[in-house]
């Protein structure tokens, strides 16, 4: 199924969130936020390729690229 550009703006929406989520955790806490069982549940639920995405994500949240 080829992905329309709703559909893509949607999945870009959550990952993103997603990255904004465990890189407050990993933040607060200071430990590994994406452990095995964590990277199962996000290429689940997101696709296969996601958890690269989302690691893109996070760094370039960390480095103030995107807020």
């Amino acid at each position: 199924m080829r992905l329309t550009r709703t559909r893509m703006s949607d999945r870009y929406q959550l990952e993103l969130g997603e990255a904004r989520v465990l890189l407050c955790t990993y933040q607060v806490l200071k430990q590994k936020v994406l452990t095995e069982k964590r990277i199962k549940y996000l290429e689940k639920i997101y696709g296969v390729g996601s958890v690269a995405r989302i690691k893109i994500y996070m760094t370039k949240l960390q480095n103030g690229e995107l807020e």
